[in-house]
């Protein structure tokens, strides 16, 4: 086992990367790459003093209190109330049981803001409460936080009377999933020497069983001349015989779905974007065009008029066996049919080819 001091370098070299983003409108939670069976993945990572149970294999949990009529059913417009409104306290995991407690029927929503209400209210009595043995990853964040893959949308809770906000990115269990990290070996501080790079491996996305938002660090030591971005699975790992040193360290990295990503192309480059039909949002984007199943985007991320969002406009003619890759080609030959929807358009990272 490593020792104590090449955890917390770890932290602060990890948790250097996604740092969120300020600006004067928002906070914004940029992505981590990583490798999972050859492909490139993302993730985010939540900093909030989540426990760490039996040596990094299980992370704490605590309730989420949802109030529900004599039917069930959640009160319309009542925000969920969890313990408190601080992280890193006893009292504060981002893994949360939902708890249902029924309110009376002349319940007025958001008339009970915390916990200590909800007791005085008598309503935390066990028979009152319907445990669902589901438990959210469900992080607290500033008010004005978003995803850089526009993926899950900010949710209002309360927390000791007070609004909070967080993103609810859905089941997961208490259980912990490993996240290889790959180092070259140990410098004179004792401390680990990590590959660069793309240089963390995950072993299991959301389809695969054992899956968790909530992923224990594990040290995979590889010769130095290993080329950066070559090691782009477990099995890899597995086959080369590589050292490996399971931590107790855990971080609350959620993963973005595989379904949701997909190639586009951004001035003949291929780029990785998140692609989620928004009908719910009415405000259109700049242009994505959509040919087939390839997209070609009109905006750069770098630009004023980029926001993660676009318009989609399907693309016509162009010649037979076309394929655009830049958008202005694809405008002056092609017939253009704007839809009037809105997807996600956000640019992840660019797509790496073997030997990149």
């Amino acid at each position: 086992m490593l020792r104590r001091s090449i955890f917390l370098l770890w932290v602060a070299v990890l948790f250097m990367v996604p740092t969120p983003a300020r600006s004067q409108y928002r906070i914004v939670y940029s992505v981590v790459p990583a490798f999972y069976e050859d492909q490139q993945v993302f993730y985010y990572i939540f900093n909030n003093g989540t426990p760490v149970l039996n040596e990094g294999q299980r992370v704490g949990q605590v309730d989420q209190y949802r109030l529900v009529d004599s039917t069930g059913q959640p009160i319309e417009g009542q925000y969920d109330i969890i313990p408190t409104d601080q992280t890193f306290t006893e009292d504060y995991s981002d893994l949360r049981e939902i708890v249902e407690v029924a309110v009376p029927d002349d319940y007025v929503p958001n008339s009970l803001t915390s916990v200590e209400a909800l007791a005085e209210a008598g309503l935390l009595a066990e028979d009152n409460l319907k445990r669902t043995g589901i438990t959210h990853n469900i992080p607290v964040v500033r008010a004005n936080s978003q995803l850089q893959g526009h993926d899950h949308d900010l949710i209002p809770l309360w927390g000791n009377g007070n609004a909070v906000y967080a993103f609810d990115f859905g089941a997961t269990p208490a259980e912990t999933a490993p996240i290889y990290k790959l180092i070259t070996g140990i410098d004179d501080l004792g401390d680990p020497i990590f590959l660069g790079g793309i240089d963390s491996v995950v072993e299991q996305m959301h389809a695969d069983e054992g899956y968790s938002d909530f992923w224990q660090v594990v040290f995979v030591t590889v010769p130095e001349d290993t080329p950066q971005n070559s090691i782009r699975s477990y099995e890899q790992i597995v086959e080369a015989g590589y050292p490996i040193d399971a931590t107790s360290l855990v971080v609350n990295c959620p993963a973005i779905r595989l379904e949701v990503t997909t190639t586009a192309y951004l001035d003949g480059e291929a780029v990785i974007i998140t692609q989620i039909d928004r009908p719910d949002l009415d405000v259109l984007g700049p242009p994505a065009y959509q040919q087939e199943e390839r997209w070609v985007l009109s905006v750069e991320p770098t630009d004023e008029a980029y926001t993660g969002f676009c318009e989609v406009v399907r693309v016509f003619g162009g010649g037979d066996g076309v394929l655009y890759s830049d958008a202005s080609t694809l405008v002056a030959e092609a017939t253009l049919e704007p839809q009037g929807t809105t997807t996600t358009c956000a640019v992840l990272w660019e797509l790496l080819e073997d030997g990149e």
